[in-house]
């Protein structure tokens, strides 16, 4: 009996305890651990998976039709219109079909036609028959005393100006036009990165193409009659060497076999002359086509010859 009483009693004591627990874990927000649970196994974190890898940018197809010109010299043109297709050439995956290649790709004549249509809806057919994504149209202009340069990027496929671009300029000497072409590419296709190595504007040199010194008058005309004169001189030479190999001819059929001195004179002078006909041939057309392309960067206007002076 004693010993069922002490039972009781510490089963009540041990009772009081765990309430007495209960109630100090409620109070400061802990959930008293009745019975450690089983362990579970955390699993170990994959491994670092590799970056993906960006998607290749799809080639940006771009058609640049010949530049709008008004009251713009032809050199000037096609001296921009080969430095514009050249800075958008720059551009990292892109491909640029210039006026040339253009008129190249297009087989019917009615094609062709397009590109003298200034419409949108004619740069839209142009696009379908070259399968490119963008077309670039570009003008230069000189209005009285400015320089306008301008180009827009259409979006053929949802018939929309992307954007334009218009620069305008105190009348210089042409270099401004060149200077704005970069930062104008730079402008419509921000979204296009450089390819590696290149830098966005023209070269200084190509300024110089642009406007090459001018050459006097006198240049042109003392080439022309140099060259006239090495003609005239070939043709002398020429006539010479033909009396000279007649009579060689007609020496070798009559006379002594034996005079041996006299026969090789004569075949020299042939030769001689022969020589000197060419050569003198030979300068005439040298001299002639580089006075041909000086006379293209001649100045022949009047202010030019009044200062040359009496």
């Amino acid at each position: 009996m004693g010993l069922g009483n002490r039972r009781a009693q510490s089963a009540q004591a041990a009772a009081a305890l765990w309430a007495l627990a209960a109630v100090a874990a409620t109070t400061s927000g802990a959930t008293p651990a009745l019975a450690a649970p089983d362990a579970v196994a955390t699993p170990a974190p994959p491994p670092d998976a590799p970056p993906p890898v960006p998607a290749a940018r799809p080639i940006l197809r771009i058609a640049l039709p010949d530049l709008q010109l008004t009251e713009v010299p032809p050199r000037w043109g096609t001296l921009i219109a080969h430095s514009l297709a050249l800075e958008l050439r720059k551009l990292e995956h892109t491909s640029v079909i210039t006026d040339e290649e253009i008129r190249a790709l297009l087989e019917h004549e009615a094609e062709k036609q397009l590109l003298a249509c200034a419409q949108e809806s004619c740069f839209s057919e142009l696009a379908d028959a070259l399968g490119v994504d963008a077309i670039i149209i570009g003008t230069v202009a000189i209005v009285g005393d400015q320089h306008v340069f301008g180009i827009k990027r259409l979006d053929p496929v949802n018939a929309r100006v992307v954007g334009q671009v218009t620069r305008r300029f105190q009348a210089g000497n042409g270099e401004e036009l060149l200077v704005a072409i970069g930062p104008a590419v730079a402008e419509l296709f921000a979204d296009v990165p450089l390819r590696a190595g290149k830098t966005r504007g023209v070269a200084k040199e190509v300024a110089q193409r642009l406007n090459p010194p001018p050459l006097p008058p006198w240049v042109v005309v003392a080439g022309a009659s140099t060259a006239g004169a090495a003609a005239v001189g070939s043709l002398a030479t020429a006539l010479l060497n033909l009396i000279q190999a007649e009579d060689l001819a007609r020496y070798k059929a009559s006379a002594n076999p034996f005079v041996i001195a006299t026969f090789n004179d004569k075949r020299g002078a042939v030769d001689a002359s022969a020589i000197a006909t060419w050569s003198l041939a030979g300068a005439a057309v040298a001299i002639g086509a580089a006075t041909g392309v000086a006379a293209l960067f001649t100045d022949f206007s009047e202010s030019a010859t009044a200062a040359e002076g009496p």
